[in-house]
């Protein structure tokens, strides 16, 4: 299963975890367009970190190593990221590529939320990677799962 996850939909993920992490503490930080580009330099060690914690369900990946448009915020037609990967989801995964893809942004996310809004002190930065975490091991299970849910072939048995 190959996917392309949309940086516009992470970096709206995370802006919206700010902005209900700073709707409760008004000392978490917030984020605003001009921090984009920094942004996008941490969803690529985000996208990074999720490659290497999915283990050998990647069969391959690829990103862009250099920001399409630095000075710029993002726009819906510019400025997105390459974050792409092809994942051995199995048989049993057919139709849910897009259950998938937004679970992988959301793991992306969530790892990059770990490292841009979160503070040790608080424990934040813990729950975000616990919570990114749960995210892997569910992509994981399904991977497998679905690898398991038809058997390589059938077998007769007779009474």
């Amino acid at each position: 299963m190959e996917i392309d996850l949309n940086s516009k939909t992470i970096i709206d993920e995370l802006m919206a975890l700010a902005a209900l992490r700073g709707r409760r503490d008004s000392s978490a930080p917030v984020l605003t367009p001009d921090q984009y580009p920094a942004l996008r330099n941490i969803l690529r060690m985000g996208f990074a970190e999720l490659c290497m914690r999915l283990g050998s369900i990647v069969e391959g990946s690829d990103m862009d190593f250099d920001d399409p448009a630095p000075d710029e915020p993002y726009a819906a037609d510019q400025a997105q990221l390459r974050l792409w990967l092809a994942l051995a989801m199995g048989p049993g995964a057919k139709g849910r590529e897009l259950v998938v893809k937004r679970s992988l942004e959301h793991a992306v996310a969530l790892l990059a939320a770990s490292y841009a809004l979160a503070d040790e002190a608080d424990g934040s930065a813990a729950t975000f990677r616990a919570q990114a975490a749960g995210a892997v091991d569910a992509l994981r299970d399904a991977a497998t799962s679905a690898a398991d849910a038809l058997p390589d072939r059938l077998t007769p048995f007779f009474f």
